[in-house]
């Protein structure tokens, strides 16, 4: 009994794929995270994560006792010489952002990205992520910064293709915070719309950040200004998705962990969100995706179109000729004679193209080489050839009595 109950759901499960196609959710593959903070995440990458001191395979994301912390630091641009960043909102399934630090300490050692989708994903989902930037091993120092002879440039730190059963979070509508619960995923998220929901993962770029305080000479002595560098690209993202960035240090004043992610929320007493008085402006990075249209159905007409025919014109039907020339009898059964006139010389035929539909043009084509404008069939002579016929079989009959 239990394996007819096994086989059954199976069975169901390739049922529902088949009807919804695509738009399958892969429901039961996520959780919300537990808490905000004091709690540990785990990254996508096949490769596994930069730094696990704790040999759990997840990063640490350390509890603050107020909120407002762990704002300031690190903010997501669209050019590196904007280090403070903006709230971006992108149409392009392809693009390219950057994660700048603009802390006290002047490093972050190494970045994580969180991406939340909105809705339903797709089974077939992809988003592909390209990193570069700087690496290097932390000292244990705390807030020790690394030295620039310790620092190695990264081209390629990760370059890997995503898939939807890799979203193991959600469905929620906030990021974890140290000190904040139900903090936003994107600027100007509606929190009180409890339907919005996001399936979310997590992804190491194996880079830290190199900040605009860092103490030996800034961060205009490195490649994009110290900053990391991601590439995206989306295949099949039919509703909305959010990147959010956080950095995880070794040894800081407020522990080790994964504290510092961008601000989404402006602070108290902020007067705008890029500039002014307000020195820590929000930033973030969302792209709008290609909703999926199912193809309009064919109306069907109203009324059944009546079917109109072309006749072709009866033909005239040849008669049978007889013809004697040369005491030899020349016949030509009605098959033979289909579109062929006889001519008023004994034993010459003309042949003429089979009837054709009205307005076309003809031409006769004579047996004999000759050509006829006009063909036509000479009904003197063959009433002549039927008398003689007839005044022949009477003589005969005659004869014999």
């Amino acid at each position: 009994m239990k394996r007819l109950r096994i086989i059954a759901s199976i069975m169901l499960m390739f049922i529902l794929a088949g009807v919804l196609g695509t738009q399958v959710l892969l429901a039961g593959a996520s959780t919300p995270l537990p808490n905000h903070s004091n709690i540990y995440v785990k990254c996508a990458n096949t490769e596994g994560i930069s730094f696990d001191p704790g040999n759990n395979g997840g990063y640490y994301i350390q509890a603050l006792a107020s909120s407002g912390g762990g704002f300031n630091a690190i903010h997501i641009t669209t050019d590196p010489s904007i280090s403070m960043g903006q709230a971006t909102v992108s149409t392009n399934q392809s693009g390219t952002f950057y994660a700048m630090d603009t802390g006290g300490r002047g490093y972050q050692d190494d970045v994580i990205l969180m991406l939340a989708v909105n809705g339903t994903i797709p089974a077939d989902f992809q988003v592909h992520i390209h990193a570069s930037g700087y690496s290097w091993t932390p000292s244990g120092v705390v807030n020790a910064a690394p030295a620039p002879g310790t620092m190695t440039y990264k081209p390629s730190s990760l370059d890997e293709t995503f898939t939807a059963d890799q979203f193991i979070y959600g469905p929620q509508d906030w990021k974890p915070a140290g000190g904040d619960a139900n903090y936003p995923i994107f600027v100007g998220e509606d929190m009180n719309n409890s339907g919005n929901m996001f399936q979310i993962m997590f992804i190491d770029t194996h880079v830290g950040l190199v900040g605009t305080n860092y103490p030996y000479g800034g961060d205009k002595q490195f490649i994009s200004d110290g900053a990391v560098k991601v590439d995206y690209t989306f295949t099949d993202l039919p509703s909305f998705a959010a990147f959010n960035i956080y950095a995880w240090n070794w040894a800081t004043t407020q522990g080790q962990g994964m504290l510092w992610t961008n601000r989404i929320l402006l602070p108290s007493g902020a007067s705008s969100p890029n500039g002014g008085s307000n020195d820590n402006p929000v930033s973030g990075y969302s792209i709008l995706g290609i909703p999926i249209v199912s193809p309009s159905p064919v109306p069907s007409p109203s009324t059944t179109p009546t079917p109109t025919f072309i006749s072709s014109p009866t033909p005239i039907a040849s008669p049978t000729v007889s013809a004697e020339q040369n005491s030899t009898l020349a016949t030509a059964t009605p098959t033979e004679m289909a579109g062929v006139t006889a001519t008023t010389a004994p034993g010459q035929l003309q042949a003429t193209p089979a009837p054709t539909a009205s307005g076309s043009s003809s031409t006769s084509v004579p047996v004999s080489g000759k050509s006829s404008a006009t063909p036509s069939i000479s009904y003197t002579a063959t009433l002549l050839l039927f008398a003689g016929t007839a005044m022949l079989a009477v003589n005969s009959r005659r004869m014999k009595k």
